[in-house]
C-alpha cells in the first residue's frame, strides 16, 4: 500500500465481487454478483465511519485488467492501520478528492507497477469463477433458521450457498 509525498496512504480492495453459491438468482451468462452502494445511500463521499449500504447487483465479466478496475474498491488508510472507504472505485479515482501532481504521479506508478498484475489478474479470475457458478444458480434465494421467532415475529436466518445442500430439505 502507497504512502503518496503529501502523507496519504491509499490501499486497493477487491471485494466487491462475491460467490454467493447456487442457492441464489439468476443471472446472464458470463455475468458475476458484486456490491454495489445501494440506491438510498447517495453519492459518495462517504465520511470515515459511514455506514455504507450495499446491495447486490450482477455485471458483465470485465474483458481486461482496465474494466476489473470498475470493481476495485480504493481505500484510505489510517496510521494505526485501519482503513475506510468513501466510495471512490479505481476505474474513477480520485472522482472525490483532489491529489496534487506529486501525489498523482506516485499513485499511478504504484497502481501500474508490474507487481500489482497479479493482484488484478486474481481479481478478474475470482470475477470469471463467479460468473460460471452463478450459471448455476437454482434462481431464488433460500435460507435456513438458527432458532425460534423472536416475540416480535423476525426469525435470524442465514444464507445457505450450495443449493445441493438444500435440495432434499425443501422437496426438490
Amino acid at each position: 500500500m502507497p504512502e503518496l509525498p503529501s502523507g496519504l496512504k491509499l490501499g486497493l480492495i477487491d471485494d466487491a465481487a462475491f460467490d454467493p453459491g447456487t442457492n441464489w438468482f439468476t443471472c446472464p451468462d458470463n455475468h458475476f454478483w458484486y456490491w454495489a452502494l445501494d440506491e438510498d445511500m447517495g453519492p459518495p463521499p462517504f465520511s470515515k465511519g459511514s455506514e455504507i449500504v450495499k446491495s447486490p447487483k450482477h455485471a458483465a465479466v470485465p474483458d481486461d485488467i482496465e474494466g476489473m478496475k470498475a470493481f476495485i474498491r480504493v481505500v484510505f488508510i489510517d496510521d494505526d492501520e485501519t482503513y475506510y472507504w468513501t466510495g471512490e472505485w479505481l476505474s474513477t479515482f480520485p472522482a472525490h478528492i483532489t491529489l496534487d501532481a506529486a501525489d498523482m504521479a506516485a499513485w499511478q506508478a504504484w497502481v501500474n507497477d508490474p507487481a500489482r498484475a497479479a493482484f488484478f489478474e486474481r481479481s478478474l479470475e475470482r470475477c470469471r469463477a463467479c460468473a460460471k457458478r452463478s450459471a448455476g444458480a437454482r434462481g431464488y434465494a433460500v435460507f435456513k433458521g438458527t432458532g425460534d421467532p423472536a416475540p416480535e415475529g423476525m426469525i435470524a436466518g442465514v444464507h445457505v450457498s450450495d443449493a445441493s445442500s438444500i435440495l432434499e430439505d425443501d422437496g426438490e
